[in-house]
């Protein structure tokens, strides 16, 4: 087993955390065979939550899309949806005509472009609105966290006085070493 990477753990289901893995993969690159917590990570220091363990699982898992989708038949028309496999390309090309048939039609000020707990996408989001012509560019709650951080603020506040956190070890110099 080699290393494949030092990196900071963002699993697909959404974390504010960023704890720090070590990702390791056959001798080749091609397969991830094992993830670990990084014990150098200041964070985390080597421990991962059961999402963070489980990224190996989730990249593999066989129900993970890997392609574009494209939905055939309209919406509606009862039944399991049925889906056809298309090429990036082709996947791009048809977003970029439906953006810009609604330009064309309604305006670029008809378009909001908005996102919630992004992360990282903010900058780019930014840019792509600009780009189209909209000045309709939109994050959720004080730069982001309305559908998930502001909500969960709120509630412990108003139960408790105070926003509370699972890692309560983040408190202690010491941190997973503190006895409480």
């Amino acid at each position: 087993m080699a290393l494949l990477t030092r990196s900071i753990c963002s699993t697909p289901s959404g974390c504010h955390n960023g704890c720090g893995v070590i990702l390791h993969s056959n001798d080749d690159r091609t397969m991830l065979l094992g993830v670990e917590g990084d014990r150098d990570n200041p964070f985390s220091m080597g421990r991962l939550c059961p999402r963070g363990l489980a990224i190996r699982h989730t990249v593999y898992h066989p129900d993970r899309l890997l392609h574009p989708l494209r939905r055939r038949g309209g919406k509606g028309a009862g039944g399991t949806p049925d889906w056809e496999e298309i090429g990036w390309g082709e996947a791009l090309d048809l977003a970029a005509d439906g953006l810009e048939a609604i330009r064309r039609e309604s305006g670029p000020e008809s378009v909001i472009f908005c996102k919630g707990t992004g992360r990282d996408i903010g900058p780019y989001l930014s840019r792509l609105a600009y780009g189209f012509g909209s000045p309709n560019y939109f994050a959720l709650g004080p730069g982001s966290g309305s559908a998930c951080l502001m909500p969960r603020m709120a509630a412990t506040f108003s139960m408790m006085g105070e926003y509370f956190v699972p890692d309560c070890s983040q408190y202690f110099p010491e941190r997973y070493a503190h006895p409480e």
